[in-house]
């Protein structure tokens, strides 16, 4: 009894040891300023902000069911989190502006423009119609954008993958879901970076 006594006193002298290392590990110059529960509905992708025009743009996902609701690029004040504003029906990964024309971009099939300051999407028929500018095929995959404020041109990123991997027997109960499903491996030297512009 007395030697798990004592086994006991050192596992919690090694646990409070540890715990004080993880904490002097995490000491640092950076910390958490602002936090902001902005809430609403749908998954988020990439974040983009934009240093010229103050304001923070965040994908949000659709939502099906009872609380449907649309996809769409949430707009907060940069410097507060205070919510601006959305650019609705646009479902997409990633957004970019062109603080020079005043234009957003997101990437959405197909590519949704709005104007920054009033966040209406441009070519607008409509309160609930929009017309396609245009279509532009460019690679399956290539989602995610970032804009190069000087030439104007919006650069993307794809790859070519294989056929997925042939079913294999289930995972065990209780096992993390294994890779993303529905694609195989990347081709060896596919990886592309598309540039789109006029």
């Amino acid at each position: 009894m007395r030697r798990l006594c004592v086994v006991l006193a050192l596992l919690n002298v090694m646990a409070a040891a540890v715990g004080l290392a993880q904490q002097a590990s995490t000491a640092g110059p950076y910390k958490v300023l602002k936090s902001a529960k902005v809430g609403g509905l749908g998954g988020f992708d990439y974040i983009y902000a934009d240093n010229v025009g103050r304001r923070l743009y965040i994908p949000r996902g659709a939502v099906q069911g009872a609380t449907s609701t649309p996809a769409r690029v949430t707009v907060f004040n940069l410097d507060t989190l205070a919510p601006v504003g959305e650019i609705p029906n646009t479902r997409a990964n990633g957004a970019a502006v062109d603080p020079k024309s005043g234009h957003g971009f997101a990437s959405s099939k197909p590519v949704a423009m709005w104007d920054t300051k009033t966040l209406t999407l441009i070519k607008e028929k409509g309160p609930t119609s929009f017309a396609v500018e245009q279509n532009l095929q460019t690679m399956a995959g290539a989602k995610c954008l970032t804009l190069d404020t000087k030439t104007k041109h919006i650069l993307t990123m794809a790859a070519e993958y294989g056929p997925p991997p042939a079913p294999a027997t289930p995972p065990p109960a209780g096992a993390p879901p294994q890779g993303r499903g529905g694609r195989g491996p990347m081709l060896p030297d596919s990886f592309r970076i598309l540039v789109v512009g006029k």
